[in-house]
């Protein structure tokens, strides 16, 4: 008896599924981005506000006050061989780019970021 030829499995997409008891999430972290003024907004019903800085006073509360100097040396984060370094090099170089949680775009990122140095 011959084997017959398998037959490719058939893919479904999964659909999302709703969270019970949940609104569903909020599409970006700062749902207020907007030019209209804030007395002419409308109460968002996600947040029950219309600015973001009430949305963070009635969720987050008061900032405390700083517990020593709230100015810092580099020398106090990175050690002074660190800023040697860095006077002796004549340049600090930032890399802030986060996680892109894409393995694809992350490749062409670095490929990229090389070809600019």
């Amino acid at each position: 008896m011959a084997k017959s030829a398998k037959q490719p499995k058939k893919q479904v997409k999964k659909q999302a599924r709703a969270r019970p008891g949940k609104s569903p999430p909020l599409r970006f972290a700062h749902p207020f981005f907007t030019t209209t003024p804030p007395a002419q907004r409308q109460i968002q019903a996600k947040t029950g506000t219309r600015r973001m800085a009430d949305f963070a006073t009635s969720k987050l509360g008061p900032i405390p006050a700083p517990s020593r100097a709230p100015v810092m040396d580099l020398s106090d984060i990175i050690g002074q061989p660190g800023v040697d370094e860095i006077k002796a090099v004549g340049a600090v170089r930032f890399h802030a780019v986060g996680d892109t949680a894409d393995v694809l775009q992350a490749i062409r990122h670095h490929r990229n970021r090389w070809q600019m140095l």
